[in-house]
């Protein structure tokens, strides 16, 4: 039993009964997660390279995949100054 002293809070990062292990399913639903990302992501830029050529097309995956980044990265910032309260 996890117990805590009166008054003070004392930050718990694994919970009595958690395991820290990684099983078999779960390294394969991250492989065939990143393998879903990566065809993709090969498929987005075949696409744009082959209407807009291979040199143009690549300086615009390029902006694109920075721009999303950013907007990404922006987004998850607001949304985490938004909620936590420290």
């Amino acid at each position: 039993e996890l117990k805590r002293q009166k008054g003070k809070k004392v930050a718990t990062l694994v919970v009595e009964g958690d395991e820290l292990d990684s099983k078999p399913y779960m390294v394969a639903l991250v492989a065939a997660t990143l393998s879903t990302h990566a065809v993709i992501a090969v498929s987005s830029f075949a696409q744009i390279a082959s209407h807009h050529g291979w040199v143009e097309g690549s300086v615009v995956s390029l902006v694109v995949a920075v721009v999303s980044w950013m907007c990404a990265d922006l987004g998850s910032g607001i949304f985490h100054w938004s909620v936590d309260n420290y």
